[in-house]
């Protein structure tokens, strides 16, 4: 088989100047872009596979993102998402983390100090959503919307576009 790889960031200008500056060619190139447009990049249906690492925390609006990601892949294909467990309340939302993402009762949840998501709910329509969270809970402290917030661990996302 033939796998095609296509890899998108907001920072794929300055990747390529830093590969440069090292004498890097690396096996794919990335292309600039931001998941919540890429539809504009990319047509409907047109991947069996996303996979997101450590970036939708970074997101301006990452269930925006979420639906652009199923909307670029084929019914029956996967968005795979793999972060860090609340990683923006963790560092006090510095830097690019500005978003928090775990797991509530079997629902994927998409958070930050101004709004909570269920994308469980959100996405019923047109996603199956399965998660497994990684690690340990080895600290938490009390968030804005009550009950514990684990730190430790990762969060693995399996999003199943519905046909």
């Amino acid at each position: 088989r033939t796998v095609r790889i296509t890899a998108v960031d907001p920072l794929a200008v300055r990747y390529k100047q830093l590969l440069a500056a090292a004498g890097i060619s690396p096996p794919v190139e990335t292309e600039p872009g931001e998941v919540e447009r890429l539809t504009e990049r990319f047509p409907t249906d047109q991947f069996d596979l996303v996979n997101m690492e450590n970036a939708l925390d970074h997101c301006y609006d990452p269930l925006l993102g979420i639906r652009q990601m199923l909307e670029v892949v084929r019914p029956g294909g996967f968005v795979l998402l793999t972060h860090h467990v609340n990683e923006a309340h963790r560092t006090g939302y510095t830097g690019f983390h500005q978003w928090n993402l775990c797991a509530d009762n079997g629902h994927f949840v998409v958070w930050n100090r101004q709004a909570r998501i269920s994308v469980n709910d959100a996405l019923d329509d047109i996603a199956e959503v399965s998660l497994e969270i990684w690690g340990e809970d080895l600290e938490s402290s009390r968030g804005p919307y009550g009950g514990s917030i684990p730190y430790e661990g990762e969060i693995f996302v399996a999003l199943r576009k519905k046909s």
